[in-house]
């Protein structure tokens, strides 16, 4: 696995290096809004409710699920591995739900993959539709966020972790690394809207 600090690190690094384009895309979501009554999927721009808890990020692909869980003061983001899809099979919901209960999960962010148009695509539909089953099925508040160019960030933090590069060459560390980045952002995003009051 991952050493999370060094990961987390990287992390931080390439955001200073890529800090134009993070607060681009955070200043181009709309204003954070109050979080859904029921347990609906929160468009970006929204919030899960305030308080103490874990939060999981999910970064769905077409082979792998990438996980990431903060810390119950939901300060950091650590990814926590990956899960396997099969090619136009269900996504793993046995699995999925077994890491929510187990790891206490309060919320759930997801990444939502828009074109750089920030305009949806087919695979941002499934991506939804993804995201209203894993609220249904969890009974959790889950809210989606922008994900453009968290690949390219997570495949430049794992390239920087100085692991060896059979092992920097897995792409379940590339993304773990992105539902890392993912869930980082949602915190960061939220920390931003508190300071702002």
């Amino acid at each position: 696995m991952l050493n999370n600090s060094v990961l987390n690190d990287h992390v931080v690094n390439d955001r200073a290096v890529d800090n134009e384009i993070v607060n681009d895309r955070i200043a181009d979501e709309p204003a954070v809004s109050e979080p859904a009554a029921d347990n609906s999927v929160m468009e970006p721009g929204s919030s899960i409710p305030a308080g103490m808890g874990r939060l999981l990020g999910i970064d769905l692909g077409e082979r792998r699920v990438g996980l990431a869980l903060c810390d119950p003061t939901r300060t950091i983001a650590s990814p926590l591995g990956t899960l396997t899809r099969r090619v136009g099979k269900r996504p793993p919901w046995p699995e999925l739900m077994r890491i929510v209960e187990e790891k206490e999960v309060t919320g759930a962010v997801i990444g939502l993959p828009l074109n750089l148009a920030g305009e949806d695509t087919d695979w941002t539909r499934e991506v939804r539709s993804f995201a209203a089953d894993f609220a249904r099925r969890s009974g959790l508040p889950t809210c989606l966020i922008d994900e453009r160019m968290t690949s390219v960030m997570a495949e430049r933090a794992v390239r920087g972790s100085g692991l060896r590069r059979s092992e920097r060459e897995q792409k379940e560390r590339i993304d773990e690394a992105a539902a890392a980045i993912i869930l980082g952002a949602f915190l960061a995003r939220e920390r931003m809207s508190r300071a702002e009051g």
